[in-house]
């Protein structure tokens, strides 16, 4: 396989002279594998994080998984995460509980304690209207994958991408009751779950792999004049983990 150039992004604060460092993944989370030998098993489960703003103006992070019967087909992702969106809002609202068959809520939230132990689609779903996936210029890229990060004299190491590829960004539109909907940013990946550059699946006796992903997203914020709205730059970045017995800590 021929190795990429490295990318690496440096921020330096120059109050205290902190060099800040990110090193992403040589192949980002946007490279399509499901065609090539030991990707194109697609999975039968969608492992999908509802992205939403409480009552309190607050951010909301609630888990889900869909397992279904059979593997999904790619094109086919968009309109399954559009039905459990739909029952995830049904339930918001109290009209009724997930009517999706086989979806199930997550006990945990906010990026905590997210394990995997076999291979899924990956899902993010952010229910604003004035939030929108940001592409970035050097990447043209909206999802990253991090390597390594070093921080205000601290060096954060995670594991290489073997896993997630096949990223695709979307706008989601979830009527209910036939009502006309705006869409909402949203995006799906594959994890293949895979341990290495060749291939091979990760087993039960492999110690645990950590990721971190950084999430771009767009914010419209009303000014109080109303005369226009300002637009900023959220970034999440969840860590995770594919595993596998833990290794030294949680995701």
């Amino acid at each position: 396989m021929t190795k990429k150039k490295v990318k690496k992004t440096d921020k330096t604060e120059c109050s205290n002279q902190i060099i800040n460092a990110i090193r992403y993944a040589e192949e980002g989370v946007y490279t399509e594998k499901r065609h090539l030998p030991k990707f194109d098993k697609l999975p039968s489960d969608i492992s999908l994080f509802y992205i939403s703003l409480d009552d309190k103006n607050r951010l909301a992070v609630d888990h889900y998984t869909y397992r279904s019967e059979n593997p999904i087909e790619y094109k086919n992702v968009e309109l399954t995460i559009r039905d459990i969106v739909i029952s995830i809002r049904n339930v918001t609202q109290g009209k009724e509980q997930l009517f999706i068959e086989r979806l199930e809520q997550e006990p945990y939230n906010n990026f905590e304690n997210i394990f995997w132990t076999s291979p899924s689609y990956v899902a993010f779903v952010i229910d604003e209207e004035s939030w929108s996936l940001e592409i970035q210029e050097d990447s043209q890229e909206a999802l990253r994958y991090v390597v390594e990060e070093k921080r205000f004299g601290t060096t954060s190491k995670y594991s290489e991408n073997y896993s997630f590829f096949d990223g695709h960004n979307f706008p989601l539109k979830a009527s209910l009751d036939g009502r006309p909907a705006n869409s909402v940013p949203a995006f799906f990946m594959i994890n293949h779950y895979k341990k290495d550059e060749h291939g091979n699946p990760i087993s039960e006796e492999e110690d645990q792999k950590l990721y971190r992903f950084e999430i771009y997203l767009r914010v419209d914020f009303a000014r109080r004049s109303h005369a226009r709205a300002s637009r900023k730059t959220v970034i999440l970045d969840p860590t995770s983990g594919n595993g596998g017995p833990p290794a030294g800590g949680g995701g």
